[in-house]
Formats: structure tokens, C-alpha cells, sequence
């Protein structure tokens, strides 16, 4: 039984739409976020949650909440806490007791913008036909404790990141908003996500020239365990620096790089405006370096400009208007040329 049909006999949500995951393109307010029509309310629970088997329902949440406890769930809310500058989510889900958090039908939009803050952070968690807005990364996956991270990104619409020319000093050339960043950690499913990759200006300052944010799904091993076991499947993407950029390069203390494999299938390109911060377009949209395989297949070359086709799927919309005619249906290419 798929995620999605054990939530949906837990739950009892208001209607049992027609909504297939990896077919169904996740659009706002209509099949993804808070319900239409239902009503919430102001929570007042904790904002540290430590009991297992909570379920918070129907509650607009403009605090932060931490979660350190197994099976809490949390259905049709709005989470609107924003503006707090250190690293974390709205959702921090990164306690050693953290297990099986569900979010299904929710929304996440920061009253106030932050340069530093995701929807959700952390492991062993589902996030699910969720509406994900004007936050710095969409979902951050890191797992302390453990090598598996057990997350799942499913069927949400992830866009409109918060841009800002300054982070903090962290990038001279202002935030990399990611949809899904993968700090660590294995076992963690990407499937029939919407991903809006243009930049969200959150300071109403002028922009560079380049609309686009960072990447798409943006995964390296850089804190506690080495990334593996990553899935990124039938999702739809407009925009973005590029899709998919994976890299061995590991920061892990006394640890050497360790390439992993990558299964990315059947991923459709709505547009074809990838660009980068330079303004420079980038059509070979799944980026690695020579380390890394995909589906099985590579090492692939860096011979400077050299690039291959994707032979798994992976390709520009058939029907799209924002295509060109010459790419619609073509599939993408596969770069080396990520940093190692």
C-alpha cells in the first residue's frame, strides 16, 4: 500500500481526490496545501513535541516547532513562523527520538523572510501534497544519529525560495535556494514533486540578471554521514541553476570523498530557461562530477564542454509552450563538471 493510501485511511482528509503521485502535476491551491473551505485554528500547543503519537489537524502554526518524538503527524496546517536567521526549518525535525513525522496537506509560508530557515529539516520524515513557499531551501535532509535518513518528498509544489543578496556572508553572490538539499544521510525518496526554480526577491531589492535560484535537488555529502541511496523520480521542474547536481565532495572530519549512485528517472522539464547566476543558459541539466554514477552508468568524463545524453527518462516536456519545439521530448544532458 502506497504512503499516500495508508495516510489517507489514517486520516480520514476530506475528500479522496484523483491525484496520482508522479502523473499529477502538484499545482497551489488546488491540489496541493491546505484544504479550500476547511476551517483552522489558532494553535496553542507546545512548540517542542515530545509525546509520540501526536496528531495536530486544522491549526494555523506561526511558531516554530520542534519535533523529538515518533509518529506525530501533522494535517492541513499552515505553518507562517518566519524571520528567525539561524540554520534549521519551521519544521525542525532532527531529534534523536525523530521517527515517522508526517506532514500531509500543509502549507509553509514564513510571515517574514529569513535567509536561513527551510520548511523542514531533518530526517525520518514524509513531507506530502504540501505547498512549500518563501523559504531559503524547500527541505534539508541531515541525520546526526544515523547513516539512513529516511525521508519523503512527495508530490508537493516547492517554489518562489526567498532570495537575498546578502545571507549572512555565507555566498558572495547572494542565498542558493535549493528545493531539496541533502546534507547526509540514505534512503530518501524525491517523487512527483512541482519545483518552481525562480528566484522569490525577499528584500524587493534589484535582482541580477538571471532569474533562477540554485539547484533543484542539490545533494553532497557534507555533514555526519555519507549520502546514498537517493531516488529522484518523475518530478516536474521549470527553472532552477540546474535539476540535479550531485558530488562526492565530502566534508565529513577525517573522511575521504565516496562517490555514491543516483537514481534519477523519468524527471520532465516544463521550460527551458536554466540559467545561471551569470546569466549563462545551461541545457545539460543533471550535473555530477567524475566520481559519481546515475541509474548505474558512469563515471562521466570532464573533458572541458563534453556532455552525454540521458538515457533514463529524464527529458524536456512533449508539450509545453515554454519549450523550445526543438528540445520538446528530447532528453536532457548529463555534465561532469560539478566540483569534486
Amino acid at each position: 500500500m502506497s504512503i499516500s493510501a495508508r495516510r489517507l485511511s489514517r486520516a480520514t482528509v476530506p475528500e479522496v481526490d484523483d491525484f496520482i503521485l508522479g502523473v499529477t502535476i502538484p499545482v497551489p491551491s488546488v491540489n496541493v496545501g491546505v484544504y479550500s473551505g476547511v476551517a483552522r485554528t489558532a494553535y496553542s500547543g507546545p512548540t517542542t513535541i515530545t509525546t509520540n503519537g501526536t496528531t495536530i489537524r486544522d491549526q494555523n502554526i506561526s511558531q516554530y516547532i520542534t519535533i523529538n518524538a515518533a509518529n506525530v503527524t501533522f494535517i492541513n496546517c499552515y505553518f507562517s513562523a518566519g524571520g528567525l536567521n539561524t540554520p534549521g526549518g519551521m519544521a525542525q525535525c532532527s531529534g534523536a527520538n525523530c521517527s515517522n513525522i508526517q506532514f500531509y496537506r500543509c502549507t509553509f509560508s514564513p510571515s517574514t523572510y529569513s535567509y536561513s530557515r527551510d520548511a523542514v529539516y531533518g530526517h525520518d520524515y514524509t513531507v506530502e501534497r504540501c505547498h512549500i513557499e518563501h523559504t531559503v531551501d524547500g527541505c534539508a535532509v541531515a541525520n546526526q544519529y544515523a547513516a539512513p535518513s529516511n525521508v519523503h518528498i512527495l508530490g508537493n509544489w516547492i517554489g518562489n525560495l526567498a532570495w537575498f543578496a546578502d545571507d549572512g556572508g555565507i555566498h558572495d553572490d547572494g542565498t542558493h535556494n535549493d528545493g531539496v538539499q541533502v546534507h547526509s544521510g540514505t534512503n530518501i525518496h524525491i517523487r512527483g514533486n512541482a519545483f518552481y526554480g525562480y528566484k522569490f526577491n525577499a528584500l524587493g531589492t534589484p535582482e541580477p540578471a538571471a532569474p533562477q535560484i540554485g539547484q533543484i535537488l542539490m545533494a553532497k555529502t557534507e555533514a555526519y554521514y555519507h549520502v546514498g541511496d537517493v531516488h529522484f523520480n518523475s518530478n516536474f521542474i521549470w527553472g532552477g541553476d540546474n535539476g540535479v547536481k550531485t558530488s562526492s565532495k565530502c566534508s565529513i572530519h577525517n573522511s575521504s570523498d565516496a562517490a555514491f549512485d543516483l537514481e534519477c528517472r523519468n524527471n520532465t522539464w516544463m521550460d527551458d530557461n536554466q540559467r545561471d547566476y551569470g546569466f549563462t543558459w545551461k541545457f545539460y541539466l543533471i550535473r555530477t562530477d567524475n566520481l559519481m554514477t546515475i541509474n548505474g552508468r558512469g563515471p562521466f568524463t570532464t573533458s572541458p564542454g563534453s556532455a552525454t545524453y540521458d538515457l533514463d527518462g529524464n527529458k524536456w516536456s512533449v508539450t509545453s509552450s515554454d519549450v523550445s519545439p526543438a528540445r520538446r521530448g528530447q532528453p536532457v544532458f548529463i555534465r561532469a563538471d560539478a566540483a569534486t
